[in-house]
């Protein structure tokens, strides 16, 4: 296979995008994007983990995802070519930490990581399918928590962010 990028024998097959959201039965929900692939190497979360003010990237195999011990919200996004893979995660391990102000950095890089995929051209939706794609992407946004933040200006207002944790 020399020439070839691990993910070349793949193509044609494709990633299931979700949005993953636990523990679904408290308040303070956190949420990762789960992609699962065809196979082993290629079912993983990228979110963030660590407290609001020192908030960092995890990427995480999620083979068994299913067989978590939390009850969770799996929410499904979107198909895309698996060809995309290494890609997806090179954009998620590299999307900045917003530290946010108070709370819920971490339903706010799930969103922002979603619009970030779209922007490159990695969730290319195809025309029949789009009025579908933009209700699951509303009632994500729909999901995600205030707490006890001013409403934001804009969902991807970065002036209501800090790097310090800072007001």
């Amino acid at each position: 296979m020399t020439g070839t990028t691990p993910t070349q024998h793949l193509q044609g097959q494709t990633l299931s995008i979700y949005v993953v959201i636990f523990p679904r039965d408290t308040p303070y929900k956190h949420w990762s994007l789960f992609v699962d692939g065809p196979s082993a190497d290629m079912k993983v979360q990228h979110q963030i983990v660590g407290p609001n003010w020192n908030g960092y990237f995890e990427y995480k195999k999620a083979d068994d995802l299913r067989e978590g011990r939390y009850p969770f919200d799996l929410i499904f996004l979107c198909k895309v070519s698996v060809v995309h893979f290494d890609r997806i995660n090179f954009i998620a391990e590299n999307m900045p930490v917003c530290k946010y102000r108070r709370e819920w950095d971490k339903q706010a890089y799930v969103l922002h990581l979603i619009e970030q995929l779209e922007n490159d051209g990695l969730i290319d939706v195809p025309p029949m399918q789009e009025d579908g794609y933009g209700r699951r992407v509303e009632y994500i946004r729909g999901r995600q928590e205030q707490g006890n933040v001013s409403a934001l200006r804009g969902l991807w207002d970065c002036s209501l962010w800090s790097d310090d944790g800072s007001q």
